[in-house]
Order: structure tokens, then C-alpha cells, then sequence
């Protein structure tokens, strides 16, 4: 793992009782000068996500959120400058508290269609170096923009990993 640590983020994706909660972790490498039209550039960011973990709900219960926390509290003990822990709405609060309350600053972010369609511009444009988890990239291909312009996936399927990727690397 290299890079500026001090922009690092991290996004969460807690559900801890029927779907997967998800951390994942990113930085900007670099930013760069993109032509947007003829003649006119833009300063966009060059992205890594450095890593993506997640805990699957057993038989006995659901997700044990204070592992969430402890693996994110970990990151800064093994030298990772976190600048933002980003999380979604779902039961959020309790955790985010816990988070302050040892310095980590934290946000509520509800990726939207908006936040996918930028991701998918920084894929196309190849501004972005990620893991090849299999899961996440099956996350992302099964993705749907929905009658009510939100994205989903498919029944039975999920996209826990993809929202904390997602959540990472644009907050």
C-alpha cells in the first residue's frame, strides 16, 4: 500500500443482519489534468482503493458491529492517517459515536445514482486501481438504475461491498 495517507476515507456499509456490513478504504494517489472538451481540461483525482473488508451475518445473529469499529480503529494504530469514515444511514449512529468519541472524524453518506454515475466515469476514464475481489466486481456488474432512479441489485443479490467502494472514493 503507498501513497498520501493523509486523505485516506473510509465508508461503511452496515446492515448487520441480513446482508454483509462492508469497510472499504481509499486515497487520492494524484491528481491530474483530464480534457473534458476540445479545448478545456480538468483537474480530476487519480484514486486507490487500498483495501475492502466485510463481515457476513451468521446462523447465531447478525454482524457484531464493534468488529467493524475495532477493524477500522485498527487501520489508524498501523499508521493510516484517516481523515473521514463515511457511513450510511442504516443503524449508523451508535458506531459513528463510538468513532468520534476516539477522534475519528465521521460523516452519514447515502450513496446515490449521482455518486455511481461519478465511479463509473472514474472506471471508464481509468482514474481508479481498486482490488479484484470477486465479489465486489460481481456486486458492480449486477447494479441496475431502478423506475425511481436509484440503484439496486438484483433479488438475492447484493451490493454491500460496491456502496462502501462507492462511498469511499467520493466522499
Amino acid at each position: 500500500i503507498a501513497g498520501d495517507w493523509s486523505s485516506d476515507v473510509c465508508s461503511s456499509d452496515l446492515f448487520p443482519s441480513h446482508d454483509n456490513s462492508a469497510v472499504a478504504i481509499a486515497h487520492v494517489e494524484r491528481w491530474v489534468n483530464i480534457q473534458v472538451i476540445k479545448d478545456y481540461e480538468q483537474v480530476a483525482p487519480i484514486v486507490v482503493v487500498d483495501a475492502v473488508a466485510w463481515w457476513e451475518p451468521k446462523i447465531e445473529g447478525p454482524v457484531d458491529l464493534s468488529e467493524v469499529k475495532k477493524w477500522i480503529v485498527n487501520l489508524r494504530r498501523e499508521g493510516f492517517n484517516i481523515g473521514l469514515v463515511s457511513f450510511d444511514r442504516w443503524q449508523s449512529f451508535d458506531i459513528q459515536q463510538e468513532l468520534k468519541a476516539v477522534g475519528i472524524k465521521t460523516d452519514t453518506v447515502s450513496v446515490a445514482k449521482k455518486h455511481y454515475e461519478d465511479l463509473a466515469m472514474m472506471i471508464y476514464e481509468e482514474r481508479i486501481a481498486m482490488p479484484m475481489i470477486p465479489l465486489l466486481l460481481e456486486e458492480m456488474s449486477e447494479l441496475k438504475i431502478m423506475k425511481n432512479n436509484r440503484v439496486d441489485h438484483p433479488r438475492k443479490k447484493s451490493k454491500d461491498l460496491a456502496d462502501a467502494v462507492c462511498g469511499a472514493v467520493l466522499s
